[in-house]
């Protein structure tokens, strides 16, 4: 059985707003172990979770998420223009997503070298990794990825 919810982002200043969705977006998380999506938020398949174009994405919303037993069976993650997220974020994906194939961090702009070192532990699972417009990354952590990855597809497209 599936469980939805969709949560309205509210007209107030924008930082009280964040911290407000935030908060309920992980207490609903928390509170309905079931749920499956939050409509405007994240979506989880049976492969993999979509947070595309979520900017209100915090490290908060993805601890939450990791915690559902679900996470341990994700095999892609998208985590596009996702630009609140951090290092913390990915090392908790890397961490809960044994089976994790494919990730997309596509204009994460708040990802570091940290987040590439941690996603070459995956090896050899991973099979795709997008990292495009992301700026605290260098051309230097994405060439030991690709070196610890030799089989995947590595696609990095560093802005400076």
């Amino acid at each position: 059985m599936m469980f939805h919810a969709a949560l309205l982002r509210g007209t107030q200043s924008a930082t009280r707003a964040l911290r407000s969705y935030d908060a309920a977006v992980v207490a609903l998380a928390a509170s309905c172990p079931q749920l499956e999506s939050v409509i405007g938020y994240f979506n989880f398949t049976i492969d993999g979770a979509t947070f595309t174009g979520e900017s209100e994405l915090t490290d908060a919303i993805v601890a939450q998420v990791m915690l559902r037993p679900e996470a341990a069976e994700l095999k892609s993650m998208d985590l596009e223009d996702c630009e609140l997220i951090t290092d913390v974020s990915i090392i908790a994906i890397v961490e809960g997503c044994p089976q994790l194939k494919s990730v997309n961090l596509t204009r994460c702009s708040l990802l570091t070298d940290v987040s590439v070192g941690a996603l070459a532990v995956c090896r050899p699972r991973l099979e795709s990794v997008t990292i495009d417009d992301c700026e605290l990354i260098t051309d230097a952590s994405v060439a030991v990825l690709k070196a610890a990855l030799p089989d995947a597809s590595v696609i990095a497209m560093i802005s400076v």
